[in-house]
């Protein structure tokens, strides 16, 4: 009898909520930007990757010019902080994020909405 409640002990000590991605593994990956402020985007396209080693890209398409700024990233918290590589920085709160969709605030509380792709 007691091997059974050992073995229950040890199967649910491996489906702990360790198993779960963390905040800053759901953040790796490409994504797409869907909204601004709850409004569709559909002038531009803006793409970014956020990469393990923290490496940053941002990609924004606009009238059929592209721009590609690059940067690191690190998470502190709740807030993404970006320091692209011409020396300027960005902080971005994250509001919500899954693996699919990644929901952040600016720091004049514009809200973006990014879905993975």
């Amino acid at each position: 009898m007691m091997s059974v409640w050992l073995l229950l002990i040890i199967m649910q000590a491996g489906c702990s909520k360790d198993d779960e991605p963390s905040t800053r593994d759901m953040l790796i990956g490409e994504w797409e930007l869907d909204e601004i402020n709850g409004q569709n985007v559909s002038d531009f396209v803006m793409e970014i990757t956020v990469e393990a080693d923290g490496d940053y890209k941002e990609v924004i398409t606009f009238d059929g010019s592209t721009s590609t700024y690059r940067g690191e990233w690190q998470l502190v918290g709740k807030t993404i902080e970006i320091e692209y590589d011409d020396g300027d920085d960005f902080e971005l709160t994250i509001e919500e994020v899954t693996s699919t969709k990644l929901v952040v605030e600016d720091e004049d509380n514009d809200e973006y909405e990014f879905d993975k792709i």
